[in-house]
């Protein structure tokens, strides 16, 4: 019953696939030291696993109150708010935990990428530099470069990196994807669309493998795909015009919300 060992059992059991077992082994850490910032951050983990974010936000909130410089439940808050697509606050939490921890090389990797997205690629090759200088082999860093070699049009050398990085056979499945997805827009910025075409087909196999389990009993986008048009084919078109004095009067334009289906 000792929370620390609570507390590795219970990060064991969620990188083992077991969520149900992960939370049993946290909740037992808490109960045993409810002070244990490793068993409210390992507690957090798991919600975020199960896709309750807002829990593992109050939750983290709590334990910040008492400790707020504590940089690893900053960054476990900075995964709650990315899985709610909440980019501002993932990125406010990733400062903070390069200022309380600068070698924190995951942050800098991860703020590497955000600012990537941004189109601000020196930031980018700044920070990934930096994780890079504390942990050589980290691959988000050399994923970040690569990223930031392709949207300033260098294919040569984004090609390069991303070979480099394939061929180390440690590389985890999931940056092996983003990682052959990339060098697939490297290809065809070179203009070899037969092997850019193979390395997108490569990255997706690898991502339909990983996600096989989870997506196996929901529904197929093939399936949403028709049932919505056998739908909309029956749908009343008077259901879809606004009525007077609905939510529509007094609007100067439309906002259009567009998807792959």
């Amino acid at each position: 019953d000792h929370p620390q060992l609570l507390v590795m059992a219970a990060h064991h059991r969620l990188q083992a696939g077991d969520p149900v077992r992960a939370e049993a082994l946290a909740n037992r850490a808490r109960a045993a030291d409810p002070q244990s910032p490793d068993a409210l951050n390992v507690l957090a983990l798991v919600m975020i696993d199960a896709e309750r974010a807002r829990e593992a936000i109050a939750l983290l909130e709590t334990g910040l109150q008492a400790q707020p410089g504590l940089a690893p439940l900053h960054y476990t808050k900075a995964k709650a708010h990315d899985l709610l697509f909440e980019l501002d606050r993932v990125e406010a939490e990733l400062t903070r935990v390069i200022a309380l921890q600068p070698d924190h090389t995951q942050a800098l990797a991860w703020a590497a990428t955000l600012a990537n997205d941004r189109g601000d690629t020196r930031a980018a090759r700044d920070l990934a530099d930096l994780a890079l200088r504390r942990e050589p082999m980290l691959q988000n860093a050399h994923l970040a470069l690569a990223a930031a070699d392709l949207a300033e049009k260098k294919h040569g050398d984004a090609a390069t990196r991303l070979s480099t990085l394939l061929a180390d056979p440690d590389v985890s499945p999931r940056n092996r994807a983003f990682a052959q997805s990339l060098l697939g827009d490297a290809l065809d910025g070179l203009d070899r669309p037969v092997e850019a075409f193979a390395q997108y087909d490569a990255a997706n196999l690898e991502m339909r493998r990983q996600f096989a389990e989870r997506t196996r009993s929901g529904e197929s986008a093939l399936a949403r795909a028709g049932r919505l048009a056998a739908y909309f084919a029956k749908a009343d078109p008077a259901r879809w015009r606004a009525r007077k004095g609905g939510a529509a009067s007094g609007r100067q334009r439309h906002v259009f919300l567009v998807g792959f289906p």
